[in-house]
């Protein structure tokens, strides 16, 4: 009845050692994941850098921002559109003066800015 007995000890230190084992690969499989992860971060930050260096060296302050833009078409608008667009930001342009909105429109086409546009008349 003993050898029974310690047929169940001995499979019981079997499974211990499967269990240890599968600790240890899982162990080894989340070092590697993570390591991973950090290579993609750098890269990311890598991209984002040459970015930021393309377009002169800083931050787009605007970036994914939405402005609303009146008057745009000329004077103060016009500029304020224009430094938003180089700082990112997505535009909504209004002016009565729909000539010098498209102009101006096609400008920022030509710089790759997101706008809308559209006349007050």
């Amino acid at each position: 009845m003993n050898g029974g007995g310690g047929s169940s000890a001995g499979s019981a230190v079997t499974r211990a050692g499967a269990v240890r084992d599968a600790l240890a690969s899982i162990t080894l499989l989340l070092g590697v994941a993570y390591q991973a992860i950090v290579e993609a971060a750098n890269i990311v930050r890598q991209v984002a850098t040459c970015a930021r260096l393309q377009r002169g060296g800083r931050p787009m302050r605007l970036q994914d921002k939405v402005a609303i833009v009146t008057g745009a078409a000329s004077g103060i608008g016009r500029s304020t559109a224009m430094l938003f667009a180089r700082e990112g930001a997505r535009l909504v342009l209004n002016d009565i003066d729909a000539q010098g909105l498209e102009a101006l429109v096609l400008q920022m086409l030509k710089k790759r800015a997101r706008t809308v546009a559209g006349n007050g008349r």
